[in-house]
């Protein structure tokens, strides 16, 4: 009788731990983002889902009410507040710290201390987007550089110039290489085709170049009426003067655009009759900087399944898996150890430019973290437009100062 008992409670033990398995294989996590619902990039996220599943047994409910911003933030914080289910969202970079404010998401310092490796993997500049209050609230996902300078290198050698790097070493080499590629092929006194592409909305690619920042040098306001804030307006106003300035980049009468990020890479690959190079924005200061952004995965502070949300989370980041998803859609690698994967490797061997865009994130400047971005942004993206509609760059930025000083955070 003992020896069957214990056959019995051994039994029992494997149903209980078949059930607790069941339980496991049958759980789920919302993940929610702006993105749509259909698309390549949704296909390739589904894939990674597919695969997430079948590694953990965690299925992955997605979600995209795919609206504008400021509805996407409504929505978030109308479902938080009513329970509505929500375990991992993306947030884009200029608006995270109001969802965090709102108290929509949680911190993650305490899921990653168990994570020092992914700590020290992670490219350093990218922790200024992502921590807030002197706590990190996300992990980065889908960004990078907002601006590059694509090149069209058939053009650049037609015309015995050097394509890469030598062109925006400097301001003073893009305005010469600009003026070297703008031609005026049928002799009516009027180019035909430009040195660089239409650059009125291209405040991404001159001003945080020239050593300009979001904030004056000890934070108690904004720098756009630093003198490397207003002289980024006035080299673009300088480079429209020159009659350097138009054409397109996709028809070869332009040779250089500004207008466009490394995402941009594959398209261009598939469409463009011409070779490529692609390199950083023109340069202005002694080390290179560029304007970046992200998106983030942000964990729900409501969620009931943290666990598996975090273990989503760092799935998404794991080198493979991430390294996959750079390669496929341009954005570049967040982690270092990505750049040394199999899969990167091997696009870099089939197009050198995945070099340039495992770099990325070595000259990169985050927005931070801040209150009310969006608003504050689109004061900066209008006194460009204001700038090109005659008013000159100082008063331009003087009236931007005044204008986002509504939405700066007094300690």
């Amino acid at each position: 009788m003992k020896s069957r008992g214990t056959h019995v409670i051994l039994v029992l033990m494997v149903i209980l731990s078949l059930g607790a398995a069941g339980v496991g294989a049958n759980e789920s996590i919302v993940f929610r983002t702006w993105w749509g619902v259909t698309g390549p990039r949704i296909e390739l996220l589904e894939g990674m889902f597919r695969q997430f599943d079948e590694e953990t047994g965690i299925q992955v409910k997605y979600e995209s009410p795919a609206t504008n911003t400021t509805q996407y933030l409504d929505r978030l914080i109308i479902d938080s507040v009513t329970g509505t289910e929500l375990d991992v969202v993306l947030t884009g970079g200029l608006w995270t710290a109001d969802v965090i404010d709102a108290g929509i998401v949680r911190p993650l310092d305490d899921f990653l201390a168990r994570e020092p490796e992914l700590k020290n993997d992670i490219f350093p500049a990218i922790w200024e987007g992502i921590t807030y209050k002197g706590q990190v609230w996300a992990l980065p996902f889908a960004g990078g550089p907002q601006r590059v300078t694509f090149q069209n290198k058939d053009m650049f050698l037609a015309r015995g110039l050097e394509p890469g790097e030598a062109a925006v070493v400097s301001w003073e080499a893009f305005s010469k290489y600009a003026q070297r590629l703008t031609q005026d092929l049928n002799g009516d006194g009027q180019p035909d085709v430009f040195g660089i592409q239409d650059v009125r909305n291209q405040i991404y690619a001159f001003y945080w170049p020239n050593g300009a920042d979001l904030f004056n040098a000890d934070g108690t306001d904004f720098g756009f009426t630093s003198p490397e804030a207003i002289g980024a307006l006035e080299f673009m106003l300088e480079l429209q003067q020159r009659g350097v300035v138009g054409g397109a980049f996709a028809s070869a009468t332009a040779g250089m655009t500004v207008s466009t990020g490394p995402f941009s890479l594959q398209s261009f690959r598939a469409t463009l009759p011409f070779d490529l190079d692609m390199t950083l924005p023109p340069q202005n200061t002694p080390k290179p900087r560029t304007l970046s952004s992200l998106d983030l995965l942000t964990l729900a502070s409501g969620s009931s399944r943290t666990e598996a949300g975090w273990k989503f989370m760092l799935f998404l980041l794991r080198p493979d898996v991430h390294a996959n998803w750079a390669v496929q859609t341009g954005f570049p690698p967040v982690r270092q150890s990505e750049v040394r994967t199999r899969v990167f490797q091997a696009a870099i061997n089939s197009d050198p430019l995945y070099r340039v865009l495992g770099e990325m994130y070595d000259a990169a400047v985050l927005w931070p973290l801040y209150p009310d971005s969006v608003s504050i942004w689109n004061i900066l993206r209008s006194a460009v437009a204001n700038v090109f509609r005659g008013q000159s760059p100082r008063a331009a930025m003087e009236n931007a100062q005044r204008q986002a000083q509504q939405y700066l955070v007094r300690e």
